[in-house]
């Protein structure tokens, strides 16, 4: 029978609390006579099982809060599983690793300079060439300019070195900019690369001044965020054959990559 009356009692304690604070009844007698709502308490339980239920009931507090957070989490997840079915097919002049053919395809929104990115990029390209064709990735812009405000410049860079170069030139400067250790390469210094990838600079310059893919990446970014995509990497492995998709936000290892792909095979 105790124990059924704690709970309540822990309620009139607690919503008496403010009380305590507020200045004493002008009739003191009568103030004397009334006893606060923690003496009322100790004249009923200990001070052991009044701690006791006080962790109770914190303790409970923090699990609802965590039930909260992990539905809100769940909703949101759902939420993005609905926006990453939208994802557009390939694009012409969009840059492709593997078969144009590929009945999956890897769409990744990336960032030149987020790190994560560059922890990924050997990744996502490993996992391609082990599905042996069966997989082809696409590389769209996502720069996060808030974090990374040189990025958005590098990423028109690589659109006027595809134009110039090819796929294969654009490829290789993703390899240069992903692997590039220390200083990033950037708009202002990425002139030290293009020996390596064989293309005119002077046409890339005038290309890069030109501002002409400023326009692209900018719906590239929009494109994105339709998506729910919020940080990168963030890659959709779709079925080319059925549309349905698998997302993987982050820079996750090849297991979870190959994980989603037999996920979509089921």
């Amino acid at each position: 029978m105790k124990k059924l009356i704690l709970f309540p009692l822990l309620l009139l304690f607690f919503a008496g609390c403010s009380s305590l604070e507020s200045p004493l009844h002008k009739d003191d007698a009568k103030s004397a006579e009334t006893k606060s709502g923690a003496d009322r308490l100790h004249a009923i339980i200990s001070p052991d099982e009044f701690n006791t239920e006080v962790e109770k009931g914190i303790e409970a507090y923090i699990k609802k809060q965590e039930a909260k957070q992990q539905g809100g989490q769940a909703e949101q997840q759902k939420k993005q599983e609905e926006l990453v079915k939208n994802v557009p097919n390939m694009k012409e002049g969009e840059h492709l690793f593997g078969k144009a053919d590929a009945q999956f395809v890897l769409f990744e929104y990336s960032d030149f300079h987020c790190p994560f990115c560059k922890k990924f990029h050997p990744t996502a390209k490993e996992f391609i060439s082990k599905t042996g064709g069966e997989v082809a990735l696409v590389l769209r812009p996502f720069p996060l300019e808030s974090l990374h405000p040189q990025s958005r410049a590098t990423h028109e860079v690589g659109e006027c070195i595809a134009e110039i170069g090819g796929n294969k030139a654009f490829w290789q400067f993703a390899d240069e900019v992903y692997g590039a250790t220390g200083e990033n390469i950037t708009a202002d210094n990425y002139q030290t690369v293009l020996p390596k990838l064989g293309v005119n600079a002077a046409a890339v310059k005038a290309c890069v001044a030109s501002g002409k893919y400023k326009e692209k990446i900018g719906a590239d970014i929009k494109e994105a965020a339709a998506l729910g995509i919020q940080g990168t990497p963030g890659s959709i492995l779709k079925n080319m054959k059925t549309g349905e998709v698998r997302f993987i936000g982050g820079a996750y290892p090849l297991e979870a990559l190959e994980s989603a792909l037999a996920d979509l095979k089921k």
